[in-house]
C-alpha cells in the first residue's frame, strides 16, 4: 500500500496518526537550505575523508540552533505545522507548548536507507523533504520511500496491512508519533536524497489553582 499526499491530510494507519502538508511556493527557501546542507556535508567529508564512502551523511542534531538566515524560517515553518497538526489530532493540546528537541539534515546517496527504528522518548517526529522527487524511479517500487510498520503481531490475521509506504515529495512535511516504527528503503539512483528530520515534545500549559482558607 502506497500513500501519496497532496495539501493537508490526516490519515490513520493501524491506529497511528500521520499528518502531512504539501507546501507550495517554497522554492527559494528550498534552494537556500539545499545549498547550506550540501556545504555542511562537503565540509565534513573534507575533514573526515574516511567517511566519504558512507552513502548517508547525518548532520549534528542541533540544526534548529544553527545561525544561518534560512534556519529560523524553516524552524518556524515546521513548528507552526506541528502545532496545527497536533491540535487537529487532539483539540485538548491546541494550546500546548511544542518543543523541538532535535533537528538534523540527512543526505542520502546511492544505497542510503535506514532499518526499522523509532524516536522514543520524544512525543512526535517528522520529516521535511527537500530533494526526493528525482530519487523515485517508479511509483510502484519501494525504493526511497518511507515505510511505517504495523506494531500489531500477525496483522494479516486481523485483516490489517503489515506496513504502509509513503511516497516522499519535494515540499512534503510529515508528522507522526515518535514511537511509530518506520524505515526508509534504499535510494537506488545517483541523485541525492535530502531532507530535514526533527523530534518534538509536547508540554501542556500549567494552570494555577487558588484555594480558599
Amino acid at each position: 500500500m502506497t500513500c501519496r499526499i497532496s495539501n493537508n491530510s490526516l490519515l490513520w494507519h493501524f491506529a497511528i496518526p500521520v499528518y502531512s502538508r504539501q507546501l507550495e511556493g517554497f522554492e527559494p527557501l528550498r534552494q537556500e537550505l539545499l545549498k547550506l546542507i550540501i556545504q555542511k556535508r562537503d565540509a565534513f567529508f573534507s575533514q573526515r575523508p574516511d567517511e566519504a564512502t558512507n552513502p548517508t551523511w547525518h548532520s549534528s542534531n542541533d540544526l534548529h540552533l544553527w545561525q544561518e538566515p534560512c534556519i529560523p524560517e524553516v524552524v518556524a515553518l515546521i513548528s507552526q505545522f506541528a502545532s496545527e497538526a497536533i491540535g487537529a489530532m487532539d483539540p485538548s493540546q491546541i494550546n500546548a507548548n511544542i518543543i523541538m528537541n532535535e533537528c538534523w539534515a540527512t543526505v542520502g546517496a546511492f544505497g542510503a536507507g535506514t532499518s526499522p527504528h523509532n524516536h522514543f522518548p520524544s512525543n512526535w517526529s517528522g520529516q521535511f523533504y527537500l530533494s526526493v522527487d528525482d530519487c523515485i524511479k517508479d511509483e510502484h517500487e519501494k525504493f526511497s520511500k518511507m515505510e511505517f510498520v504495523n506494531p500489531m503481531p500477525v496483522a494479516k490475521s486481523f485483516g490489517q496491512p503489515e506496513r504502509v509506504l509513503y511516497q516522499p515529495k519535494d515540499g512534503l512535511l510529515l508528522l507522526f508519533p515518535a514511537l511509530a516504527e518506520h524505515m526508509v528503503h534504499p535510494n537506488m539512483t545517483q541523485n541525492l536524497r535530502v531532507l530535514i528530520s526533527f523530534n518534538m515534545s509536547v508540554q501542556m500549559p500549567q494552570h494555577s489553582h487558588s484555594s480558599k482558607e
